[in-house]
């Protein structure tokens, strides 16, 4: 949808600073009700004088747009200054919605850094001084912990997570960690990161939510920090993601006077898809430097507590959100040992009893992620009923199919230098072509169900073709499908073309694959730097052969 672009008359201009070869700068400009007024007067295109708009949240929320349709938002050289740690943006059940050219960033930043002065002998304990610009240690969180070397400001090791923190002065800290990654890789004089919260009102995650929307495209928006995610969406459809960015923030546009440049664009995933009805697509987008993820699209897996004919008694996976499976939806199923089932169509939903004690202890058991546990021990329990009949174990796995992200495009991106993968997919349908992912110390591409987060899906029908993948220190492409131990059966992951891939500068083994029936795999190029091993931990399974490509339960394979 095309839109011609007019200039919003402001009736307080007085309180924009202009500046020869400067943006305007404002002071808490209410930005929210100069949008609500032009809408409400039904005008479809706004335009945004350029300028650098510091403002102070409400409801824990910077801006909140509401139930648009059909409206251009025109924000280029529009700076938006959050003055707290809490969500910059809300996009909530809008259609037909164009944001163009808006920037993000926080003063003061969701972390600080500084350099390491002292190592304790163990290696555990670390001694920091934080750098004049950041935040004081007053609003140090005990997350999101990493050490950059000195000399090249990329990573020095994996992220610390489960560590203390004192805080000896207001610019001193001392970190205490659980682990210790690696012999000692850390070294005095390096530099550190770590979450930072301000947030006098409260706080909500990450600098920009979608809620319910539809047909909603950000075009050259760029989000330089954020206390979680950059983009998340969240049961959306067909969203559009054009030249959109997560980076370091230039020195040379800084908003604040440091003694150093910034090591971290924002504190997680840049772009995360959740329950997407049609996939998002990503064009020609930056992901740099973020603690975690580029780009993730997903679902959620649900447990099934038992199994009798049709139906099934099943839990969901909070409290804090409703069940994500429908009457009506096409139910995706998978055995406790990753059979892939095909899929049948739910027929009817009911509240169920709560958790026994019997089946508490029982997820207790389970090999997941300790939030993830928690959560789903507080979530409600549902009786659903299928099409057919099935026989099906207690600990197999429900999704709704026609809510992962299928029909997804990841097209011309530019992704890496982060601590976790280049792109996690779970969905189906898609593309990913054409991307560079570089420096990632996790998988350059991933395409799994993962059962410890109880993400789905069960991928098919996918192309991964013509993507560089340089320096990861992990396998730069893997399809695979894994529970507990054991590798599932081919046929669990459908129809995956890997084709015309360049990888180079990586650890081997440079691809992994297993499950999948209906694999294409030709015309890669693959130079593995023997220097680089990845650790087991990251591998799928057990006893992988350090060769450039390692297979196994594939059938159907064409080379």
């Amino acid at each position: 949808m095309t839109f011609r672009l007019r200039i919003l008359q402001f009736c307080f201009t007085a309180l924009l600073i202009a500046a020869a070869g400067h943006a305007a700068t404002t002071s808490d400009v209410a930005l929210q009700e100069i949008l609500d007024r032009e809408i409400a007067r039904g005008q479809r295109t706004v335009t945004i004088p350029p300028g650098r708009y510091r403002v102070t949240p409400r409801d824990k929320q910077h801006l909140l747009l509401r139930n648009l349709q059909d409206v251009a938002i025109n924000a280029e050289g529009v700076e938006l200054i959050c003055t707290q740690t809490t969500r910059a943006l809300t996009f909530e059940h809008c259609s037909n919605v164009v944001l163009r050219g808006l920037s993000v960033d926080y003063d003061p930043l969701p972390f600080t850094q500084g350099r390491l002065t002292s190592i304790s002998r163990d290696g555990l304990t670390h001694e920091i001084e934080l750098s004049a610009g950041y935040p004081d240690t007053s609003t140090v969180q005990p997350w999101k912990y990493e050490i950059f070397a000195s000399d090249t400001r990329e990573l020095r090791c994996h992220t610390y997570h489960d560590i203390q923190v004192e805080k000896i002065d207001a610019r001193r800290l001392r970190v205490r960690k659980s682990v210790q990654h690696g012999p000692f890789p850390e070294r005095v004089g390096d530099r550190i990161v770590i979450a930072s919260e301000f947030a006098p009102g409260g706080s909500v995650p990450h600098a920009m939510l979608l809620n319910n929307c539809k047909n909603v495209t950000l075009d050259n928006v760029a989000v330089y920090a954020s206390n979680c995610f950059g983009f998340l969406e969240w049961s959306c459809s067909g969203t559009v993601y054009r030249r959109c960015r997560v980076d370091r923030r230039p020195v040379d546009n800084e908003i604040a006077a440091r003694a150093e440049p910034r090591l971290r664009s924002l504190n997680a995933d840049a772009f995360h898809s959740k329950h997407a009805v049609v996939g998002p697509s990503y064009e020609q987008c930056v992901a740099r430097y973020q603690g975690d993820d580029g780009i993730a699209i997903n679902g959620d897996f649900h447990l099934i507590l038992s199994a009798a004919a049709n139906k099934l008694r099943v839990l969901a996976r909070s409290k804090h959100y409703p069940l994500m499976l429908q009457v009506g939806d096409s139910a995706e199923l998978l055995t406790h040992r990753g059979e892939r089932l095909n899929p049948l169509t739910i027929t009817g939903a009911a509240a169920s009893a709560p958790l026994t004690d019997e089946e508490r202890a029982w997820i207790g058991t389970l090999a997941m992620d300790a939030g993830v546990r928690s959560a789903v021990l507080e979530a409600p329990v549902a009786e659903l009923a299928l099409a057919e009949p099935v026989t099906l174990e207690r600990g197999a796995l429900i999704a709704a199919s026609n809510r992962l992200g299928n029909g997804f495009r990841i097209v011309d991106c530019v992704l890496g230098h982060n601590r976790s993968r280049g792109i996690l997919v779970k969905a189906s349908r898609g593309t990913i072509t054409g991307n560079s992912i570089s420096a990632s110390w996790l998988t350059g591409i991933l395409v799994t169900p993962e059962v410890y987060w109880l993400e789905a899906g069960i991928s098919s029908d996918l192309t991964i073709s013509g993507n560089t993948v340089t320096n990861c220190r992990a396998p730069a492409i893997s399809a695979h499908a894994v529970f507990g131990e054991k590798i599932a059966p081919a046929g669990t992951l459908r129809n995956i073309e890997i084709t015309g891939n360049q990888i180079r500068a990586s650890a081997a083994p440079a691809i992994v694959l297993s499950s999948i029936a209906g694999l294409k795999l030709h015309g890669n190029s693959i130079e593995v730097d023997a220097s680089l091993t990845a650790p087991d931990w990251v591998l799928p399974f057990r006893d992988i052969a350090r060769e450039a490509i390692v297979r196994r339960n594939c059938e159907n394979v064409s080379e």
